[in-house]
C-alpha cells in the first residue's frame, strides 16, 4: 500500500477476515467498492507539484543492468538529483508497441487492444492516449520517434506532431532540440532505440550492445542539455523509461531480462536520490504525467501517479 498523504493505512490479515464475519457479503462488497474509489480518487485528485511540462524519454530495449556511473553518467546523475528504481516492470508480451501504448494508456494491452508489434494498425486503440487527453484540454504535445509504428498511436485528426526523422539516437535528438525550443510542448515523447537495433543484431548485454547504451546516454545529456537551453528544464518534469529489455537476441518474453525496466524521474517537485520503494510499471508513466499536469487521471487506468517520488 502506498504510504502517500491521502492513503488509508492498510488492512491486516486479521482485520480482512473479521470484516467477512460480522458483514454480509453484499455489504462487504460495497464496502471494498467504495474504499477502491476513495484510494482512486486519492491518487488522482492529490496535491501535484507545479509542473508545466512534462518529457518522458523512452530508452527501447535498455536494461537496467546496464546503467553504472561509468558507462551512463548521465543517467546515474538523473538518479541522483531525482528519483527512481531499476526494478519497474513493462507490460506482456515484452515488445515495443504493446509496452509503448500501455505506457502511454496507463491500461493493459488487452485494454488497450494493441497486442501486435508490426507497422500496420491491425484495430482502431480501444482508449484514448495521455496525448489525446492532453490534447483535449489546449495542450500542445509531440513525439519525436525512432520507429514508424508510434504512428499507429495517434488518430486522424488528432492534434499530436509526430516526426520520424531517422533511427539513430543522435539523428533523434538533433530534431528533438530544435523542436522543444520552437515548439515548446507541454506533452513530449522522445524515443530513442539504439540499445534495442544493437541487442538484436549482437545480443543484450554483448560488449556491443553496452556501447549502445553509452551512445544512448551520451544523447540523452544532449537533449537535457538542449531543453535547458530552451528555456524549459525549470518547469519540466523529465521521466526517463524504458518499454522493454532483452536476452540473447530477443525479447517478448516475462523473464526478468525482457520485463525489467528503469523508471527515473527528475524535475519540480521530487525528492533528490529517492529510491523509489513501490512496484512502479511501465503504465504509471502515463497516470504520472496526467497527474503533474493538473489533468484527471481517468479511472479505467492500472497505471496510477509514482506519487513516493514527489515530496509532499
Amino acid at each position: 500500500m502506498a504510504t502517500a498523504a491521502g492513503y488509508p493505512p492498510a488492512l491486516s490479515r486479521r482485520s480482512e477476515i473479521s470484516l467477512n464475519r460480522i458483514c454480509s457479503p453484499r455489504f462487504a462488497a460495497a464496502v471494498c467498492l467504495l474504499t477502491l474509489g476513495w484510494l482512486v480518487a486519492a491518487a488522482s485528485t492529490g496535491a501535484a507539484p507545479r509542473v508545466r511540462n512534462v518529457l518522458i524519454v523512452s530508452l527501447d530495449g535498455f536494461r537496467p543492468d546496464g546503467i553504472s556511473l561509468k558507462r551512463t553518467p548521465t543517467l546515474v546523475r538523473l538518479l541522483a538529483r531525482g528519483a527512481g528504481t531499476l526494478r519497474a516492470r513493462t507490460v506482456l508480451p515484452s515488445v515495443t508497441l504493446v509496452g509503448h501504448t500501455s505506457m502511454l494508456t496507463g491500461v493493459e494491452p488487452e485494454v488497450h487492444g494493441f497486442t501486435w508489434n508490426g507497422e500496420t494498425r491491425l484495430r482502431p486503440l480501444r482508449v484514448p492516449t495521455i496525448f489525446k487527453m492532453a490534447a483535449r484540454e489546449g495542450l500542445s504535445c509531440g513525439m519525436v520517434v525512432c520507429k514508424k509504428r508510434f504512428f499507429q498511436l495517434v488518430s486522424d485528426g488528432e492534434e499530436t506532431e509526430i516526426l520520424h526523422p531517422g533511427w539513430t539516437a543522435g539523428k533523434i535528438v538533433s530534431v528533438a532540440i530544435p523542436y522543444l525550443k520552437e515548439k515548446q510542448p507541454r506533452l513530449c515523447l522522445v524515443h530513442l532505440t539504439d540499445a534495442d537495433s544493437s541487442g538484436h543484431k549482437h545480443g543484450f548485454m554483448s560488449q556491443e550492445y553496452l556501447k549502445a547504451l553509452t551512445r544512448t546516454d551520451q544523447e540523452l545529456g544532449r537533449l537535457l542539455k538542449g531543453l535547458d537551453a530552451a528555456g524549459m528544464a525549470d518547469d519540466t518534469l523529465v521521466i526517463v523509461t524504458a518499454d522493454h529489455g532483452g536476452k540473447g537476441k530477443r525479447h517478448g518474453r516475462g523473464i526478468d531480462e525482457d520485463v525489467l525496466i528503469p523508471w527515473i524521474v527528475s524535475g519540480p517537485g521530487v525528492k533528490r536520490r529517492h529510491s523509489i520503494d513501490r512496484d512502479v510499471s511501465v503504465k504509471d508513466t502515463a497516470a504520472t504525467a496526467l497527474w503533474v499536469l493538473g489533468l484527471p487521471v481517468p479511472d479505467r487506468m492500472t497505471g496510477r501517479p509514482v506519487i513516493e517520488a514527489f515530496a509532499k
